[in-house]
């Protein structure tokens, strides 16, 4: 899967104009009105944005060390939670496609004694119903934006893509 924070623009993937859209600031928003959170980043490349929701949203974070033994393999290690055992931890991603990252830390958390997961993520994919998967692990809200249409979606990043799309409709040769 090619995934956009593996590169430094759009350009380096497409042949045709393109624009970045980040849902993390949607997400952010969303988890703010929330209370008594631990945000859990999977693995090192959920940093930059786990770090940004966390610093807008208020709520402590943890990172993840993710190791990868295959396309479905994977085992997520997570620092001391003891501090935040109280908390619900919300798994912020950017794409659930198999959710095996997902299955992996909500069994790390559960391992570490919190009970009450979520998971908010900007797409979901959701390959071979892995959304079904993931709800019977134990979590207890599993939140998207409407980036795909899925019962998931309660994150309207909507108002986030009219200037792009304009941009993209004034484009030479293109218009309104």
């Amino acid at each position: 899967m090619i995934t956009a924070d593996r590169y430094h623009s759009l350009d380096e993937i497409y042949s045709i104009p393109s624009r970045v859209v980040q849902g993390a600031p949607a997400l952010a928003h969303w988890l703010k009105t929330q209370s008594n959170l631990l945000l859990v980043g999977p693995d090192s490349e959920s940093e930059q944005w786990v770090d940004e929701i966390a610093a807008f949203s208020q709520h402590p974070f943890v990172i993840g060390e993710k190791q990868r033994f295959g396309d479905r393999q994977v085992e997520v290690m997570l620092p001391d939670i003891n501090e935040f055992r109280d908390r619900t931890a919300v798994i912020i991603d950017d794409v659930i496609s198999s959710g095996q990252t997902i299955l992996e830390c909500v069994k790390t958390l559960r391992s570490k004694g919190i009970d009450n997961i979520q998971c908010v993520a900007v797409h979901g994919i959701f390959a071979d119903h892995s959304d079904k998967t993931l709800l019977a692990s134990g979590l207890s809200q599993l939140v998207t934006s409407n980036t795909i249409p899925h019962p998931s979606n309660a994150i309207d990043i909507t108002s986030q893509l009219i200037a792009p799309v304009i941009s993209m409709l004034k484009l030479p040769g293109k218009s309104l």
